[in-house]
């Protein structure tokens, strides 16, 4: 597969090197550096083009963001890079594709609760990302998919995917900068009544040692939960709160363990307690058919990065939370 994507200099751009053009775009010295190297990676006019020929009003440049040769490998065993997968059938236990949202760069896809993002030890072909490979390849598309911030396997929602590396490139720039943004709803146990209905919960993370879980720590990597009540379950014995979730970072099972830190953890919550106590250790850790955790990626906003359009995707909220009826009003 090729891509290719063209922009037109306008008077602004007069007199500027096709590199400074390049980094105005967004582009960074890495992807300009892998773009020279394409065979007619980079043309002005028609003509391949060195990065530091001048472009003026009216010229046409034409970049050329995939390769065959250099960043397709379809049936390779060498082991993919983080972030990324190969090709591989999946398994049919992870059932049909839902795609969101699509266009020549993006692949976003519901992930249902249980299923594991990308491939890991113990996962190999019953992945999203194997099924989202498989669904490409069915449209004649082979090679690499570059995954974006992933989901717990305990966690339904948004997944997004790059089709290449310098769609990834832009997305993550995106994200480094907040232009990229999952909004969740998440059902946690408790009520609000006298805590603020609002508010950011900033708690560094760390790994708990030899473990799987995640621990509030002093030391450990800068982490911030913005949390908004939504929706207030007044059930006198057990209450819950409906709750809309965005995050800084990314740490792994953050709003888990953020809400669970300020008294509310999630419903169906099985490995964080009150305060974020760890409530598997030494136990089993439960199945994924075992589970129900009310964690959702709602909603996600980003750029296009090509075309500069505004994407908002929205993956329909589970039952548990189109139960307080406020959804349909957000």
């Amino acid at each position: 597969m090729e891509r290719f994507v063209t922009y037109t200099a306008g008077k602004e751009e007069e007199g500027l090197a096709i590199s400074a053009w390049l980094r105005r775009l967004g582009f960074s010295t890495h992807q300009i550096g892998r773009m020279k190297f394409r065979r007619g990676g980079i043309c002005l006019n028609g003509e391949w083009a060195r990065v530091n020929r001048t472009v003026h009003a009216g010229d046409l440049l034409r970049l050329q963001l995939m390769d065959n040769d250099r960043d397709l490998r379809a049936g390779t065993d060498r082991a993919p890079a983080r972030g990324r997968v190969e090709w591989s059938d999946p398994d049919p236990s992870v059932g049909p594709l839902t795609v969101l949202y699509e266009d020549p760069d993006i692949l976003a896809v519901h992930k249902r609760a249980g299923l594991v993002c990308h491939p890991s030890p113990g996962h190999y072909a019953d992945t999203l990302a194997n099924a989202a490979a498989a669904y490409l390849r069915g449209q004649g598309i082979t090679g690499r998919l570059y995954l974006l911030g992933r989901l717990d396997r305990d966690t339904s929602g948004i997944v997004v995917f790059a089709k290449h590396a310098e769609a990834a490139a832009m997305l993550s720039g995106q994200r480094r900068q907040g232009g990229f943004e999952k909004i969740y709803l998440a059902e946690v146990r408790g009520s609000f009544s006298g805590c603020p209905k609002s508010g950011k919960i900033e708690a560094p993370l760390s790994r708990i040692p030899d473990t799987m879980y995640m621990q509030v720590d002093p030391d450990g990597k800068a982490a911030g939960t913005f949390y908004q009540v939504l929706a207030e379950d007044p059930d006198s014995v057990s209450p819950k709160t409906l709750c809309r979730c965005t995050i800084e970072h990314g740490r792994t099972h953050q709003i888990r363990v953020h809400m669970a830190h300020t008294g509310h953890p999630l419903v169906g919550e099985p490995l964080y307690g009150m305060y974020a106590g760890p409530i598997g250790i030494g136990k089993k850790v439960p199945a994924a058919e075992e589970v129900d955790l009310h964690l959702h990626a709602w909603k996600c906003r980003f750029r296009q990065p090509f075309t500069g359009e505004m994407v908002e995707i929205t993956d329909p909220a589970p039952g548990w939370a189109e139960q307080y009826g406020i959804i349909r009003e957000l």
